[in-house]
């Protein structure tokens, strides 16, 4: 998840290729990879990679794409059985990805 903040926050977006996005992408899946509170995150992802894997992607679908994903992560941190610290995490994680989609 750090690699993910500081890649979002620290570059703009036109220096971020889509590789990178697939790297932190295919971390990103194993990480909820199984887990039932994460499934609309996980099917998000897959189609985010999907749409990075193009030789055109489309931004406007990957802005969108961003923004589901940004606001069901901010959902899974203020589930009650998400501690403290994680879920300031989420919230933080939910944050960067809405700013990232909006400059794209």
């Amino acid at each position: 998840m750090i690699r993910t903040l500081d890649l979002i926050e620290g570059s703009e977006t036109s220096e971020v290729a889509p590789q990178d996005g697939i790297f932190l992408v295919d971390n990103w899946i194993k990480v909820v990879e199984g887990n039932n509170i994460a499934t609309l995150v996980e099917q998000r992802l897959r189609e985010l990679k999907g749409q990075l894997q193009l030789a055109n992607p489309d931004p406007e679908r990957i802005r969108g794409i961003l923004l589901d994903l940004a606001d069901h992560t901010a959902q899974i941190g203020q589930s009650r059985n998400v501690d403290e610290n994680t879920a300031t995490e989420l919230e933080e994680l939910a944050t960067a990805i809405r700013k990232f989609a909006v400059q794209l």
